[in-house]
């Protein structure tokens, strides 16, 4: 049935629908009308390729998309982004660490400045990124140092909730090309209805991997697969987050090898919340 669905191909008997998260994506079936989506991404490889399978995917379901590159370190206007995301559909590619597009979006729907890097500010985000200091360019609102864990802390949408980590696998550059491992990585996707006071029936959806590798991952789950996510939910105006977390393998690279080595160790990923299954 996927097979058929990807390629436009009948269903004979059995019909695929989206999930409630690509309502205001997809075309009523009886609507002379398509709709419409932007999608925000940056110019590295990896995302090339989420935005050709997203491409696809909203093509399937009657949305017709178009792409809006971002170059950093050069990020989008911040009115413009926020004028996009109160009238179209948006779909945000990748962490801010390629993407600044995506800490502007993710700033804007929790209230905090963005590419401010002050406590009070960041506090406001649901979700931080834990990284290397190596990999924070600029200041962000979004992204903290890593200390001893790499991944994602994220916190609740209950006031003052404790944070809890969502970790990944992390290994400097060299040591992780000359290694043959297993290990973890993760991606947070934050789904905002009808976002920033708007009464247009819109959604705005960042997908936010550790890696480019996370990134594509969990843009399959959340197109072919079922994020928890209830319909309901997406009947109502409001933020949510939730997190694809798996498990990889790769083998060490050898020379001239180009490309990405990891593969997901299959049955391995799983989706939260409830966030005790992707959380320490």
């Amino acid at each position: 049935m996927l097979f058929a669905f990807e390629r436009g191909l009948p269903h004979g008997m059995f019909a695929i629908r989206p999930h409630p998260v690509w309502r205001t994506f997809a075309a009523q079936p009886d609507a002379d009308v398509s709709t419409s989506a932007l999608l925000y991404r940056a110019s590295r490889p990896s995302d090339a390729k989420v935005e050709a399978a997203l491409t696809d995917f909203l093509h399937h379901i009657g949305c017709k998309s178009t792409t809006v590159m971002v170059d950093p370190p050069k990020a989008p206007d911040i009115q413009d982004v926020r004028e996009a995301m109160m009238t179209q559909n948006c779909i945000f590619v990748g962490s801010p660490k390629s993407n600044p597009a995506s800490e502007i979006s993710l700033s804007l729907l929790w209230g905090a400045a963005p590419f401010e890097s002050s406590a009070q500010n960041r506090d406001k985000l649901l979700i931080h990124m834990l990284i290397p200091d190596a990999e924070r360019r600029t200041p962000s609102a979004l992204m903290g140092p890593a200390g001893r864990q790499h991944g994602f802390s994220i916190r609740e949408a209950a006031a003052k909730s404790k944070r809890r980590t969502l970790s990944v696998d992390w290994k400097p550059l060299l040591e992780y090309e000359a290694s043959k491992c297993e290990g973890r990585d993760a991606a947070i996707v934050v789904i905002a209805k009808s976002p920033l006071g708007t009464a247009a029936d819109v959604t705005t959806i960042a997908i936010l991997g550790y890696t480019g590798f996370a990134t594509e991952i969990a843009t399959r789950e959340l197109t072919l697969g079922e994020p928890p996510v209830s319909p309901e939910s997406m009947d109502s105006v409001g933020v949510q987050a939730i997190a694809y977390s798996c498990r990889w393998r790769k083998s060490k690279r050898t020379p001239g090898a180009t490309g990405e080595l990891r593969r997901e160790i299959e049955g391995e990923g799983k989706w939260g919340p409830p966030w005790d299954r992707v959380c320490d």
